[in-house]
């Protein structure tokens, strides 16, 4: 009777560990409360906020000897009225003393020229544009009596040119990575920063923005 050796199985049991990424959402030192709290901006405006979402994506840590780790379809949509956006894991990361930890606020052009995606990029999420192919980056809505109809809309997008809107974020901090535990490592986001980073936005001049660029 002839028999053949089943191949071995090959099991990869390099040591790997995570870490917890879990975003806050602040407007200037208050913590946002949708469709509750009254804030003002820098120019003064009063305004209230009643959707607050934004795409993290192209999560990358940079180990202290140069290793850089990529994580694998890296697209987050946090919304701030759903908790469970708000915080994601990350796993599989090669241990070592990782110093940085950037992304990218909005999505890239190659995910936004790729047609219908499922998951945080499925285009039903609200945050996808079906007049104009392509996503959008960020959406705050509120109101504000500064605002000539007393609505404030801004739906920021577009990936090229003068109107692109892809921000870059890179930060510094000691994330050791080892098999043993994860690591919780907490980013703060800033609504305020929207009327204020790099020009002062007056309400009464910008109430409506709905931009998107190809």
């Amino acid at each position: 009777v002839a028999c053949t050796k089943k191949p071995d199985t090959i099991v990869d049991t390099k040591p790997t560990g995570k870490i917890n990424i879990v975003i806050e959402n602040y407007a200037g030192s208050q913590i946002l409360k949708l469709n509750d709290e009254w804030y003002k901006n820098d120019n003064g405006d009063s305004l209230q906020i009643s959707v607050f979402n934004y795409f993290i994506s192209n999560i990358k840590l940079t180990r202290d000897d140069g290793f850089v780790y990529t994580e694998p379809e890296s697209y987050h949509l946090v919304r701030e009225n759903s908790s469970s956006t708000k915080s994601f894991t990350i796993e599989n990361i090669p241990p070592g003393n990782y110093k940085t930890i950037s992304f990218m606020i909005g999505v890239d052009s190659t995910r936004n020229v790729s047609g219908a995606q499922t998951g945080d990029l499925d285009p039903n999420s609200g945050m996808f544009w079906d007049w104009n192919t392509g996503y959008i980056m960020a959406k705050l809505e509120g109101k504000s009596p500064a605002s000539s109809g007393g609505m404030v809309l801004y739906h920021l997008g577009g990936y090229s040119g003068n109107s692109n809107a892809i921000r870059y974020v890179s930060l510094s901090k000691d994330i050791p990575i080892s098999d043993k535990q994860s690591k919780n490592i907490h980013l703060k986001a800033d609504a305020l920063e929207w009327f204020k980073t790099p020009t002062t936005i007056k309400i009464k001049d910008i109430d409506v923005v709905s931009a998107n660029s190809t």
